[in-house]
């Protein structure tokens, strides 16, 4: 198994365990999202590949709901993000388009790479404007407590690392390269700390004292 999957079954676990002992997770949803992504990356992913020789599909579908979520959490997180409900709307358009890709553009059955790159412009840009409210924000005792932070840095450490092999995948999967393999271990080792950062983000709030995400 590779490590970014057992990293994910450590963060789920971490969760469910939180959630019992505090009875509250200091993520919204957190819960949900991990148990998707290790349902996905653990179980659904391998099977459907396995099965039917073809799991694109899903992981497409993952990159809608992965995205979404990531936009929900900085909006929501950034006290001093105004005009919040256009900020939705623009994550609704997000997954109407992606939605429109998967079926009629691009398709199920190859990386929809418009999708992906589109939704993670958008989130790095909200990223970036989090991370300058951060700054400005002078009621910040300490960045380690804060688990979007955490989060934020690892979608951006993915994206920047990813980000040239995934805008070529389609092309490097048609040629049936020798490199295909090897240029994806690149994604695992991204997502590696991708899944490390959603531990760091479970635990960091009990170091000290308590820290709301927003």
């Amino acid at each position: 198994m590779e490590v970014y999957k057992i990293l994910l079954l450590v963060a789920l676990a971490c969760s469910i365990l939180i959630n019992i002992a505090k009875n509250q997770n200091l993520i919204p949803y957190f819960n949900y999202f991990i148990f998707i992504s290790v349902l996905v990356e653990i179980f659904l992913g391998p099977y459907l590949a396995y099965r039917f020789n073809n799991n694109v599909w899903v992981y497409n579908l993952m990159t809608i709901i992965d995205n979404s979520y990531f936009s929900y959490l900085l909006i929501v997180g950034n006290s001093l993000l105004k005009s919040k409900k256009v900020f939705h709307i623009c994550v609704w358009c997000i997954i109407i388009l992606g939605i429109i890709n998967f079926l009629f553009l691009q398709g199920p059955n190859i990386v929809n790479t418009y999708t992906y790159h589109l939704s993670m412009f958008f989130v790095s840009g909200l990223i970036i404007y989090y991370l300058k409210s951060l700054i400005e924000n002078s009621e910040v005792e300490s960045l380690i407590q804060l688990p979007l932070f955490w989060i934020s840095i690892g979608i951006l450490f993915f994206y920047a690392s990813s980000f040239p092999l995934l805008i070529f995948m389609n092309q490097l999967i048609a040629s049936k390269s020798d490199l295909v393999i090897p240029l994806y271990s690149i994604v695992q080792f991204a997502n590696i700390f991708l899944s490390l950062s959603y531990i760091i983000a479970l635990v960091c709030p009990y170091l000290k004292t308590k820290q709301f995400i927003g």
